[in-house]
């Protein structure tokens, strides 16, 4: 069992896909937690949220121990999404949301970092984690994994634009796992070609990158290698909010257990793919996921 530490804020999500609207909680720390749970790793979600919102931390899985760290405010996010592309997403801000919504290094003393076997990183904005506070989790463990899309976000009244990420070289000289998308990909790194824009976001610090890449799957950089995987398209997709924290949760869970690139990589897209066809977070365990792949290799090989 390794222990995992989650920092980052949540959100309250307002998930729009075609004509179907609901809220849920959000939050690449809630959705990697609770994939990471299933699992049976020892959990521990220290999230930032308002104190009004203290009721969103009841979705969160019993199991899963929390420390919050309460802010001005919680993140509303409008998710939308059109089943014309289901991996296309736009995104507005529903709130005001206050600059100073930082982790203070003074809240994670007694949060044991030395001790996990992972820290998960999970900014939802530019301000949520500042270098000072990555420093010095990374002091403490190395085994820092950041997924970056919070870092790349500017807020404007209610539009949320893309932005350059000006420090990423000092945050990633911080960070052993990196998850990026493609299109942060290209903004960090203007090098056209894949393997050469990989190599160079990797020498500034990480050592592995995990890359979105839309409806064209996942990407693994390690080692001056290129692992990928592709979607197995099956079940009625209908929540793609999460999917990357999920695939990266699980593979990187597989890889914990001693699995290669290749397999684990394969073996979170069809957990990823799962998670999809619901509006939860994932709720499968490894038997379950493990019995919808044989499944799901049979139907594909009496096509």
């Amino acid at each position: 069992m390794a222990k995992i530490i989650l920092i980052g804020s949540l959100t309250k999500d307002l998930i729009s896909l075609d004509n179907n609207r609901r809220y849920a909680l959000g939050g690449s720390v809630y959705y990697a937690g609770e994939a990471f749970n299933k699992f049976d790793h020892q959990v521990t979600v220290i999230p930032l949220l308002s104190k009004d919102k203290n009721y969103l931390l009841k979705d969160i899985h019993q199991k899963i121990i929390i420390n919050p760290i309460y802010v001005g405010n919680t993140f509303l996010l409008e998710n939308i999404y059109s089943s014309k592309n289901i991996f296309e997403r736009k995104q507005k801000i529903l709130n005001h949301v206050s600059s100073d919504k930082k982790v203070n290094i003074l809240e994670l003393g007694n949060s044991n970092l030395n001790e996990a076997d992972l820290i998960f990183v999970g900014p939802q904005s530019p301000f949520d984690i500042s270098l000072e506070t990555l420093s010095y989790i990374y002091k403490r463990n190395k085994n820092v994994c950041l997924y970056a899309q919070g870092f790349f976000r500017n807020f404007y009244e209610t539009e949320i634009e893309e932005k350059e990420w000006k420090e990423a070289k000092k945050y990633l000289s911080k960070v052993n796992y990196l998850i990026l998308s493609e299109k942060h990909l290209k903004s960090l790194s203007k090098k056209e070609d894949l393997r050469q824009a990989l190599q160079e976001v990797s020498s500034f610090g990480p050592k592995e990158i995990i890359l979105s890449q839309g409806e064209k799957g996942y990407s693994i950089y390690v080692k001056n290698k290129i692992y990928s995987t592709t979607f197995p398209r099956f079940g009625d997709l209908v929540n793609p909010n999460g999917l990357t924290s999920t695939f990266s949760a699980v593979y990187l869970s597989q890889r914990m257990d001693g699995k290669s690139v290749q397999k684990s990589m394969d073996y979170a897209i069809h957990a990823a793919c799962i998670k999809m066809n619901t509006w939860l977070p994932l709720k499968s365990n490894k038997r379950r996921i493990d019995e919808i792949i044989k499944v799901q290799e049979f139907l594909n090989q009496n096509k």
